[in-house]
């Protein structure tokens, strides 16, 4: 058996024809394909060419017996071959007789080859060769015009028009044109010129070879190619710049003409896709390229790009991207301590005392020993996610702050009654007050009527006065203003004035009340919680119910309901400091005698051995 026929049956048996069909194809008998497979005779010269296009191979493939590197996989047809062989073999496809401007078995043509292997040469000089006139294609090539835009296609209200005197050339040139789902698009148009939008997602005409070319054009960083197209920028869109810019950050060298050329020129356009994309490809040095722009240019990203950012770890981008105001809003503080510790430990102040808490039913109790972490926890999250040792050292920790804050304005109350004329903080007091304001508390809104009596705008002098006020309430000046307006029960007055940064209460579930919780909270609640709890007790665990009585719990007389108690939820308040003044507590022991049973208190404290 020759060489040649045995690639011929090998090709046919290939392509799954018997001898007979191949035979039809050619108008000869399947005795005669046999001959040529047996090695008995070799095709007429008349067949030598219809047969090497029909199997996509060169008349010297077949006559030799042997394909070429390029033609071994014999599931590529001839077009597909001529792109892979190279560009300087065209000439040699030619002579064989070969239409380069055809469509294969597949319906493909050359120029869909072009695109698949993102090749530069050959589209280059199918542009030059007019390859893309004759192919089904929809290019928008640059073509000079006689007005003085340059160019023949003009943006009006989100559309391009093609102008009318360049419409009959145009229908000549293109006479059928593919969408993005390559369904043929007529040019007809009864005005006489044709519309079409490309930032619409209905019909999208030039679509196809728009982003393919755009593909080619920016993983060969070909500024030239990319400026001989007309108004290529339509097509940098979220969706769109997707397309091509993956072929760009794909490449490990950044030319940097094209990058100042077309990347910066444009980064408004591409920055956001780009440095996602080159987060998802690990391209480092774009990734580094683009840090700086985005420096200039800082916007927010959408969530599932800032995701991806997250998990990715990178120190540029934690540090000048993520750590950004305008994205950490949008961005959920679990994902970051869960994938980006870094991150995590460089997290502003402001942020972290507003979503602190959302941690609380994930954080790890190594991360907690430090500073006042356990102090911002969410006391409700603990309780539901029955984290129990967290939560004794987060009311351990509330105590501590609670004295901290409460020792500070006591000292501040006393020099207030030392005090012979207006009362003014020291430097030492401002310092103390610069380390707990802001941090672990502020002052409760507070504003002025923002109109006059007739509901004019206000005066001057008065709009003055309202900007001074407001101006307090960003440092010192408003406590020493609070301490002076109050009387004699200046802490009660102040603590009515301002407010913990920290939660110092917790709404408990019943359902989700038990001894064990009740041990832990007995310590910290006020003298209220206490009171409520003890008397709603139902319950005979002797250890609960000396806890409640140790830490001041009291019985009420029988005539007192069992107020702000429910079968459902349940405030308790762990905020124990003490703001009534001797007056007021002596008033509020003698109506203690009403109130409580301390008769019934002091025997069950006896019983229980509680001193």
């Amino acid at each position: 058996m020759n060489k040649t026929g045995n690639l011929i049956r090998t090709l046919r048996i290939s392509k799954g024809l018997t001898q007979s069909e191949l035979a039809g194809k050619f108008d000869i008998t399947d005795k005669a394909v046999g001959k040529w497979e047996q090695g008995l005779g070799l095709p007429d010269l008349s067949l030598i060419q219809p047969i090497a296009k029909f199997f996509g191979i060169t008349t010297d493939e077949l006559l030799n017996g042997e394909l070429n590197e390029v033609s071994t996989d014999i599931t590529k047809s001839i077009y597909e071959k001529i792109v892979l062989s190279g560009l300087d073999r065209v000439g040699h496809f030619i002579k064989e007789g070969i239409n380069i401007n055809g469509v294969d078995e597949y319906d493909k043509s050359i120029i869909d080859y072009i695109y698949q292997y993102q090749n530069i040469e050959f589209l280059n000089h199918a542009i030059k060769s007019k390859w893309l006139n004759q192919v089904k294609f929809q290019f928008t090539e640059r073509v000079s015009g006689e007005n003085n835009r340059g160019h023949d296609f003009i943006l009006r209200s989100g559309q391009i028009y093609i102008s009318p005197s360049r419409y009959q050339s145009l229908v000549q040139a293109y006479p059928v044109l593919r969408g993005s789902s390559n369904q043929p698009i007529n040019l007809n148009d009864s005005n006489g010129h044709v519309s079409y939008s490309v930032l619409f997602d209905h019909e999208k005409p030039f679509e196809y070879d728009l982003i393919n070319i755009l593909k080619i054009a920016f993983k060969h960083q070909d500024k030239d190619l990319l400026k001989s197209i007309g108004y290529y920028q339509y097509f940098f869109s979220n969706e769109r710049s997707l397309q091509f810019l993956e072929s760009y950050v794909s490449q490990s060298d950044i030319d940097d003409d094209f990058f100042n050329d077309i990347i910066i020129k444009h980064k408004n356009l591409l920055l956001d896709n780009l440095l996602f994309l080159a987060v998802q490809n690990e391209n480092q040095k774009l990734i580094t390229k683009l840090i700086p722009v985005y420096e200039e240019n800082p916007h927010s990203f959408p969530a599932n790009v800032l995701e991806c950012f997250i998990k990715y770890n990178h120190p540029l981008i934690n540090r000048h991207v993520l750590n950004r105001e305008c994205n950490l809003e949008l961005m959920d503080i679990k994902l970051i301590y869960q994938f980006n510790k870094n991150l995590f430990d460089i997290l502003p102040e402001w942020y972290l005392k507003s979503e602190y808490p959302k941690l609380s039913e994930i954080i790890e109790s190594n991360d907690l020993d430090q500073g006042d972490k356990y102090l911002f926890l969410d006391p409700k999250m603990l309780i539901e996610s029955k984290r129990y040792d967290v939560l004794s050292k987060h009311l351990a920790a509330v105590q501590k702050k609670n004295n901290d804050i409460s020792d500070f304005i006591d000292e501040l109350v006393q020099n207030k009654h030392k005090s012979k004329e207006e009362f003014k903080m020291s430097l030492e007091h401002i310092k103390s007050f610069n380390k707990l304001f802001k941090k672990y508390f502020i002052y409760k809104p507070s504003t002025l009527l923002s109109e006059d009596e007739s509901g004019g705008i206000l005066k001057p002098v008065r709009q003055k006065e309202e900007d001074d006020f407001q101006k307090t309430f960003e440092n010192h000046l408003r406590l020493e203003n609070i301490i002076n307006m109050s009387k004699q029960e200046v802490k009660q007055y102040v603590y009515d004035q301002i407010e913990h940064c920290y939660q110092t209460k917790v709404i408990v579930e019943s359902r989700l009340m038990n001894d064990e919780l009740l041990l832990i909270l007995a310590p910290y609640l006020n003298a209220f919680s206490l009171d409520l709890v003890l008397n709603n007790y139902n319950k005979e665990n002797r250890d609960v119910l000396k806890s409640l009585l140790k830490y001041g719990g009291r019985f009420y007389n029988s005539n007192k309901p069992f107020s702000n108690y429910t079968s459902e939820n349940n405030v308790f308040d762990y905020h124990k400091v003490e703001t009534r003044t001797l007056n007021q507590i002596k008033t509020d022991q003698m109506q203690d005698d009403t109130t409580y049973d301390f008769v019934k208190t002091m025997q069950l404290k006896m019983l229980l051995g509680v001193e």
